[in-house]
């Protein structure tokens, strides 16, 4: 007997956040790449209290170089998804790329 195989990106797959995971705000991304990963260090800028700038870690992204393409390839679907939602009017929508 055969077996059925499913999509999985034609499943919603639940989302849970059992560490309490919070979102960051960051307007900077530096992008360092070895062998093997690619670290996205996101900071953010902002001024320091002596008025100079600083820059406040927010969050080390690190993934291997095929999900870093994958990422890559999700992220402009969805850019190219935005420029159209605003040329339509369309509001925001959730895509799994």
């Amino acid at each position: 007997m055969a077996e059925s195989h499913q999509d999985p990106l034609s499943t919603e797959i639940k989302l849970t956040n059992p560490r309490g995971v919070e979102s960051v705000y960051v307007n900077n991304v530096q992008i360092l790449v070895s062998n093997w990963d690619i670290r996205f260090l996101c900071t953010e800028l902002m001024a320091a209290p002596g008025g100079g700038p600083e820059q406040q870690l927010r969050a080390n992204l690190v993934m291997s170089i095929p999900h870093a393409k994958a990422l890559l390839t999700a992220l402009q679907n969805a850019l190219d998804r935005s420029q159209q939602q605003s040329v339509e009017g369309i509001g925001a929508k959730r895509w799994i790329a």
